[in-house]
């Protein structure tokens, strides 16, 4: 999470010049966010993040040397607690969640408007997970392959698995619930067997394709 006091350090990564420019005319609107690099593949951004410190990186899927989930992949080993943000034209709802697996902070499109980005920016970098207005219609819509799982967990499973995808703790949400870590975790080995999932990733796809993230 960021500290509002000092000035956010934000880099845009996108093939598209006049993209990029829009980009940093709005965000640098915010008398608080300062543009400290512009990048249009993958390996320059690389490259820059082993050497600068950024609080979040506006990425779109595109780049020329990279897929859009090794590029979320290689930049979240290098700076796993900077604010990542997709903002692309694809709205496939497979590639939305395929992506949100790689540790993204949110998924917008490309037709947002200015008030929903500077919004949404606010948001990732406050530790939120974050939608433009279409991303959570596609992500509300039924899907053939959303788990049955997730109806037999109890309403307290149910909680939990959300505030474990939120990327809560145990201790965090034992404190939040007025519960021990003990039954925290307990509950937690019930919803993977429950859900049948392997780990804190599945689980967050899982309730993802249900909507309990929006």
């Amino acid at each position: 999470m960021v500290n509002r006091m000092s000035e956010i350090k934000v880099v845009i990564v996108d093939n598209h010049p006049i993209v990029v420019e829009g980009l940093k005319k709005v965000l640098e609107s915010q008398s608080d966010i300062k543009i400290i690099g512009c990048f249009n593949n993958g390996t320059e951004t690389l490259s820059f993040l082993t050497k600068n410190a950024v609080d979040l990186l506006l990425l779109d899927r595109n780049v020329s040397d990279y897929s859009g989930m090794e590029l979320c992949k290689a930049i979240r080993a290098l700076q796993p607690n900077m604010a990542l943000l997709m903002l692309t034209n694809c709205s496939e709802k497979g590639v939305i969640l395929q992506t949100l697996e790689q540790g993204v902070n949110g998924y917008l499109l490309k037709s947002i408007s200015v008030d929903s980005l500077i919004c949404s920016v606010r948001e990732a970098l406050g530790g939120r997970l974050t939608f433009c207005r279409e991303v959570t219609r596609i992500l509300k819509e039924p899907s053939d392959s959303a788990t049955v799982g997730i109806s037999k967990l109890t309403k307290r499973e149910k909680q939990i698995l959300k505030m474990v995808s939120e990327g809560k703790t145990s201790n965090m949400i034992a404190q939040e619930l007025n519960l021990s870590s003990l039954t925290v975790d307990t509950h937690r080995k019930n919803i993977l067997n429950k859900c049948k999932a392997k780990n804190v990733a599945e689980l967050t796809k899982m309730a993802m394709h249900q909507g309990m993230l929006l």
